[in-house]
């Protein structure tokens, strides 16, 4: 259970939240809702994929973009592109090009701002204006809070271990409810309801709304999702998880953080495979469903069956 939970405050950034003062695989590290999600998929290779370097895709460059304008509004962490640059020698003004020193330059001194060219600027306003106009989603982001984040102790009862947990909540209405906002390709209810269970948002959706709780003495148990398509027209939906996949979601996050603390107790951080070396796949239940075969244990040997009774033939 979590205990000593605290809202450290509002308007946090994304590099104040990410900041850590220990090593992944020592008992002080803060462990995050994405940490738990690798975790629970191979503890091994979230271990060693400390350091390494996280390029950030285009759709995590577009999700960060509408997180600055729509929840913090600091455009002071975003450099636009320059569509010139003054050549060294001759001053002559050149198309902008970031081989060139100057613009070697430049991009240094902008290191810890989101680079972007001025029409994706443009085109990422417009998407934020239809976000913060939409006649449900819009009043709602006005009046709550961005970016609360919220930490706490989770205390194993099986290992007896305490470990840091926090929470990044995009959005904190007035309303009984807390929020996330998302990104998405397709947001089509069926495409969203499969995107969901594989980017663990069931995960993050209990997990925050225990996080507050424990914060606030509160009794919060609606999470919503703002959810915005990545290409025109921006496409924006409202929805909200049910009861029963928010416990799916609690039952997700807890199982991961006694795994980690199991790791962290016996100093094992198992692979993806674990056991005598061998790993057996079994069916997933599509395939029992496509292939028409149930049991799935006995579908080798009917298999074998109807080759025999083919060699009959």
């Amino acid at each position: 259970m979590f205990r000593n939970a605290k809202v450290i405050g509002e308007k946090i950034d994304g590099a104040t939240y990410r900041r850590q003062s220990a090593k992944r695989g020592d008992a002080g590290y803060v462990v995050s809702r994405s940490d738990l999600m690798d975790i629970a998929a191979c503890p091994h290779k979230w271990l060693m994929s400390a350091g390494l370097d996280d390029d950030a895709t285009d759709a995590t460059q577009w999700g960060s973009l509408l997180d600055l304008l729509v929840l913090s509004g600091d455009v002071s962490k975003i450099a636009i592109v320059p569509e010139t640059y003054a050549d060294s020698k001759t001053g002559e003004l050149k198309p902008w090009i970031f081989s060139a020193t100057v613009c070697k330059e430049w991009k240094k001194a902008n290191a810890d701002k989101l680079i972007l060219k001025k029409r994706d600027m443009d085109k990422a306003t417009k998407a934020a204006e239809l976000i913060m106009n939409h006649p449900v989603a819009g009043p709602m982001l006005h009046v709550a809070q961005h970016q609360v984040m919220v930490t706490a102790e989770w205390h194993d009862d099986a290992t007896q271990l305490i470990v840091p947990v926090k929470g990044l909540i995009d959005f904190v209405p007035t309303a009984e409810a807390i929020g996330d906002l998302k990104t998405a390709n397709d947001a089509s209810m069926s495409k969203w309801q499969r995107e969901i269970d594989y980017r663990g948002y069931l995960m993050q959706a209990a997990m925050y709304l225990d996080l507050y709780n424990a914060a606030t003495n509160g009794n919060m148990t609606k999470f919503l999702h703002v959810i915005q398509e990545s290409v025109e027209p921006y496409e924006v939906c409202t929805r909200r998880l049910s009861n029963d996949l928010i416990e799916i979601g609690r039952a997700q996050y807890r199982a991961a953080l006694r795994k980690y603390c199991l790791c962290l107790a016996e100093k094992n951080w198992p692979g993806y495979d674990a056991g005598d070396g061998w790993t057996e796949i079994d069916a997933l239940p599509y395939m029992v469903i496509k292939h028409g075969m149930e049991p799935v244990k006995n579908l080798m040997e009917t298999w074998e069956q109807e080759a025999k009774e083919e060699a009959k033939v």
